[in-house]
This record gives C-alpha cells, sequence and structure tokens, in this order.
C-alpha cells in the first residue's frame, strides 16, 4: 500500500510544480505595458489621449509605419457611433528608429511613458461615452509577445 501511494503522489507532486513552474513563466503583454486614456474637449473637437508606459527594456512599435513594414502597427480605434467622427491617424511622437540587420527592416518604436493621440470631430450635444481598443505588439530586445487588443472607455 505504501509503495502504490509513493508511486502515485511523487509522480502527481512533480507534475504539479512542473505546471506551477510553466505558468510563473508566461509573459502577459499587459504587464510590459500599462495605459490609461482621457478626453480632452474643445468645442465640436475633441482629442482621444492615452498615457502609454512600456517597463523597462520593452516597446511598443509606432503607430504610424512604413506601407511595406512587417511590424504590427500600435493602433487606437473609437467604436463607431453617429456621436461623432474620428479625424486622421494617431498623432504620436517621434519614434526611435534603428535599422535591424537580421531583419533587413528599418524599426520604429515607442518605450518609457509617451502620449498617443486621436481627434474626433464631437456631433452630439449630450454627453456619451466613448468606447475603443487600443491594440499593440511588445518585444524586447529578444522576443515579441502575441498583439494584443485592450478595451477602453472615456
Amino acid at each position: 500500500m505504501r509503495r502504490m501511494i509513493k508511486q502515485t503522489l511523487i509522480p502527481l507532486v512533480a507534475l504539479f510544480l512542473m505546471v506551477l513552474n510553466a505558468s510563473a513563466q508566461i509573459e502577459l503583454p499587459e504587464d510590459k505595458v500599462s495605459w490609461k486614456f482621457s478626453v480632452e474637449q474643445n468645442g465640436c473637437e475633441a482629442t482621444i489621449i492615452g498615457k502609454i508606459t512600456c517597463v523597462e527594456h520593452w516597446h511598443i512599435y509606432a503607430a504610424n509605419l512604413p506601407g511595406e513594414s512587417f511590424l504590427i502597427a500600435t493602433a487606437i480605434e473609437p467604436e463607431k457611433s453617429p456621436n461623432y467622427d474620428v479625424l486622421g491617424k494617431v498623432i504620436e511622437p517621434k519614434p526611435e528608429f534603428f535599422h535591424d540587420e537580421a531583419a533587413d527592416e528599418d524599426i520604429y518604436q515607442h518605450s518609457g511613458t509617451f502620449y498617443l493621440k486621436r481627434k474626433i470631430k464631437v456631433k452630439s450635444k449630450k454627453d456619451f461615452t466613448l468606447k475603443g481598443v487600443f491594440s499593440f505588439q511588445t518585444c524586447d530586445e529578444s522576443h515579441c509577445l502575441p498583439p494584443f487588443d485592450a478595451d477602453f472607455e472615456v
């Protein structure tokens, strides 16, 4: 009986420890990038402002990339609404630039804390909630995490 318990219990404990160790190593995009959205209104125009912070050694790609780029561009996409029209592209600070020799690709990225903006033309005279999606891919020097979509509401 004792031998049977050992033969069953030891492999179960080993399996549990392996699963626990594997789950502790999972990297999630939301652990590497944080965001907070707000809106500033000036008459009929408003600006969606995203305060984005990447943890040290991590970055996200720029919103406005060259057309031939294989990189996944960062985006702020407001939901369609009769309350407003979306104006133009994402406004971003000048991205960091370097040439990746291995990929033979020009890389445009943001790191640290920075602000992304998107303008809208307000058509409603009443207050409303603006919903949207913040999309990005985060990478460090050695690898990238899967693309991530975060809902926001302001």
